[in-house]
């Protein structure tokens, strides 16, 4: 199946800074849309909250937040890696992924592309990867969270205020963004989940009438 990915080919992404150019002016991405409808974390407040429960200093508990978010970014970075390289069947010189490497071996997925830069004036993303199953596009998203809730007593911020801010509701308007961006039939929309004791294929649901409002409102914006 012919993506026609080449029509993305002006889009510039600076991997260290996660942001989009076209023709040298800034657009916004997918996550930085996303994070504008949800709810601010009060770090200071939570801080305080915590490290009184737990006994620690507010310092300590900060030092061990910030070293479990930089080690969470460098295993999702090298798990990314790994399974594009695999895909692309390119040489990989370091320690697989084991769990990894297991769902690759059951895959059946034809990967048509992975990492792949897409957009238009009002938004730019990167999706992992897309594939072929059964004939059915899929975009698929790799994740490695310690946890993936489905459900929260906390929630989007108006208009969205219906929505549980969890894990799963996050992702899957992450991944219709990117299917509007595509603009393509994809019929389904999936993450892999990989975690302590292997991994787990989430469907997510199409979500057509969220989208339209976000685009409203990336268009009110210009």
């Amino acid at each position: 199946m012919d993506l026609q990915l080449e029509r993305f080919s002006h889009i510039h992404f600076d991997d260290l800074t996660h942001t989009y150019t076209i023709d040298g002016k800034k657009i916004p991405g997918v996550s930085s849309t996303i994070a504008r409808y949800k709810p601010e974390f009060n770090r200071e407040y939570w801080l305080t909250r915590k490290a009184e429960e737990l006994g620690v200093t507010e310092e300590e508990l900060s030092q061990t937040w910030d070293y479990l978010r930089d080690s969470a970014c460098e295993k999702g970075k090298y798990t990314h890696s790994f399974i594009e390289t695999s895909l692309l069947r390119e040489a990989w010189d370091k320690p697989p992924v084991e769990v990894v490497q297991r769902y690759l071996d059951s895959c059946t997925d034809e990967s048509l592309a992975c990492e792949v830069v897409m957009g238009n004036a009002l938004l730019c993303g990167t999706t992992d990867n897309i594939a072929l199953r059964n004939g059915e596009l899929i975009i698929k998203d790799w994740k490695t969270n310690k946890r993936f809730r489905r459900d929260s007593p906390y929630y989007f911020k108006a208009p969205f205020d219906y929505i549980p801010n969890c894990e799963f509701w996050i992702y899957a308007i992450q991944l219709n963004l990117y299917r509007v961006l595509l603009d393509l039939p994809v019929s389904k929309l999936e993450v892999v989940w990989f975690h302590e004791h292997g991994w787990e294929e989430i469907e997510l649901p199409i979500m057509h009438r969220e989208m339209r409002i976000i685009f409203e409102d990336l268009n009110r914006l210009q």
